[in-house]
């Protein structure tokens, strides 16, 4: 009840919880001791198979297991709602709040090669960019998020709709087939696991069985596989996930390190093309190379790249610079194609093919990169990006990106959406909403959670917060809180409303990043009461996250594979 007190801010009626917490853990260790030796008495009593056990014995046994379960939810709620750092956090300069979560990270490093750990370091110098100057901790963040998402004040992005693309084979719907067939391979090369969730049954898993090499060597001579597992099952579930027909593979590569994707090189007899699909995120190693927001260069200028280094119109309107991590990806695997001379051989045997790159997520970024490195050598190379990153190139390519890469976005999806800059914006509009509101975290937490499943006259925000919102004093407000917790008047200002209607903003010194974008000429797809709709955008109607019930479930290939089955059914409906 002590840590219920108060809104978020007012630390004031919450100062005996520290007191409180302190005075509970010697009394905590107790409790975790007694529950240790009653589960070993218990342990030793089930396996001993004494026949005059008492049923009080069961029933001891789920109380242990009742106990173990509570010890578990208080330390992860301390977790959750303790800071033990307290408001002197605020006063932290970057410098120390990157130590301070290098120092958290440690353990991320352990038997780690030289490469791993700078990307690590780079990740928590992200982190203290986000978090420094604030002493939120995740239910407070929790809190924000539900204020954010039942705020009078959001509005919709702005609509930015694109002219139609001049490159034909981007053209809708006479090109649909094609795309829908590229989505087919770049969600096959997901491997193993991804088969068995998308096809739940007997007789998929019986199929995967029998088709697999029990420990033994690959059946397709001509076939190159790369670090498969002993049995081949990526390769295996990559056939029959991709249900292709006239295809045959080539080169399999299922090696995945820090900045090594696996991918699959194919020929496609049914479209006449080689094909290239890189796989998306699927594991820690693929999560830190996402989470590689610096950006580097990717110009000719640099006069060092022997790919780039004649080709003039990546750099006609200025330095380009991308996703450092899908950059590094991107050159593993043109090397690997280099070294074992993947394309040349395939067009030796298949002259007049075409060559095409496709991906999804994480694979859809190195895939649009990947194709600026090869259209020296293949200039009419395509791109088939689905659920591209938003943060992989920046504004100075995408001329050249748009002739070369499509990508295709389902509804709401949170990853097209995710740079710096918008994770920026997203974490000042929590501040925004937290410093304004005077309700109790409980409070908040319980009514807006009730508010995403059922219509109730439950309102998070006063007539009173929205009458400062618009009229240009809730900034004022939030800075005179910002001044009372801590004396400082660091919190951002947020200003007045622009002409637009929405509020100008002036971002910290974080960011002076360039503005990275998602790749290419931009496809959006949404479905409503089964009807598909699709329009080409501009990059900058995806510059916002859209906290809405589907933005995870819009990423998944599941749901990109229904929206594409249900345009193919309505016989492709299209708005411009």
């Amino acid at each position: 009840m002590t840590s219920a007190k108060g809104s978020i801010l007012d630390i004031g009626a919450r100062k005996h919880v520290v007191t409180l917490i302190y005075v509970r853990v010697p009394l905590f260790l107790l409790e975790i001791a007694w529950t240790v030796v009653s589960t070993i008495t218990i342990i030793q009593y089930l396996t001993e198979g004494h026949a005059d056990i008492c049923y009080f014995l069961y029933g001891l046994f789920v109380t242990v297991i009742l106990e173990w379960i509570l010890i578990i939810t208080i330390l992860i709620g301390t977790v959750l709602v303790f800071n033990p750092y307290g408001a002197k956090r605020i006063e932290r300069s970057i410098a120390v709040e990157r130590n301070y979560w290098k120092r958290n990270l440690v353990l991320c490093k352990v038997f780690r090669d030289t490469q791993m750990r700078a990307a690590i370091d780079d990740i928590a110098a992200l982190l203290a960019s986000f978090f420094g100057g604030s002493d939120f901790v995740l239910s407070d963040i929790v809190a924000g998020l539900l204020l954010f998402v039942h705020s009078p004040h959001r509005k919709p992005p702005i609509e930015a709709i694109d002219d139609e693309p001049t490159v034909e084979w981007m053209r809708m719907p006479e090109n649909f087939p094609m795309i829908k067939r590229m989505f087919d391979f770049a969600s096959a090369v997901y491997g193993w696991p991804a088969y068995v969730c998308n096809n739940c049954g007997c007789m998929p898993w019986v199929l995967l069985c029998r088709r697999i090499n029990w420990c033994g060597k690959c059946k397709c001579n001509q076939v190159l596989v790369v670090e498969d597992n002993c049995c081949s099952c990526h390769t295996t579930a990559f056939v029959l996930s991709a249900e292709i027909e006239n295809t045959d593979l080539f080169f399999v590569s299922f090696r995945n390190r820090l900045y090594q994707v696996p991918f699959v090189v194919l020929t496609d007899h049914k479209t006449s093309s080689i094909i290239i699909t890189i796989r998306g995120s699927m594991s820690l190693l693929d999560i830190v190379t996402d989470l590689m927001l610096n950006d580097a260069v990717f110009s000719v200028d640099v006069d060092t790249d022997d790919i780039l280094r004649q080709d003039e119109t990546l750099d006609t309107e200025g330095e380009v610079r991308v996703h450092l991590g899908m950059l590094k990806s991107a050159r593993y695997v043109y090397n690997t194609l280099q070294k074992h001379n993947v394309l040349e051989d395939l067009f030796m045997l298949n002259p007049g093919y075409n060559l095409i790159v496709t991906g999804h997520s994480l694979g859809a970024g190195v895939a649009s990169l990947l194709t600026l490195l090869l259209k020296q050598t293949y200039p009419t190379v395509r791109c088939y990006a689905f659920s591209p990153p938003g943060c992989v190139i920046s504004k100075n390519g995408q001329a050249e990106m748009e002739q070369h890469v499509l990508g295709i976005i389902v509804g709401d999806d949170l990853v097209p959406r995710t740079s710096y800059q918008s994770m920026l914006r997203l974490k000042m509009a929590l501040d925004r909403e937290i410093y304004s509101t005077n309700l109790a975290k409980f409070e908040i937490i319980i009514k807006g959670f009730f508010k995403l499943f059922f219509t109730t006259r439950w309102e998070l925000h006063s007539e009173e917060e929205t009458r400062q919102n618009h009229s240009g004093l809730r900034s004022e407000n939030m800075r005179d809180q910002r001044r009372l917790m801590d004396g400082t008047e660091t919190f951002v200002n947020y200003g007045t409303p622009d002409q637009n209607g929405g509020e100008s903003v002036i971002l910290p010194a974080e960011s002076s990043r360039v503005q990275l974008y998602p790749p290419g000429k931009l496809l959006h797809m949404t479905m409503n009461d089964d009807i598909v709709s699709t329009r080409w955008l501009k990059h900058d109607f995806f510059k916002d996250i859209q906290l809405t019930s589907s933005m995870v479930v819009d990423h998944l290939p599941v749901r990109i594979r229904k929206v594409m089955k249900k345009f193919q059914h309505n016989d492709g409906i299209i708005n411009v």
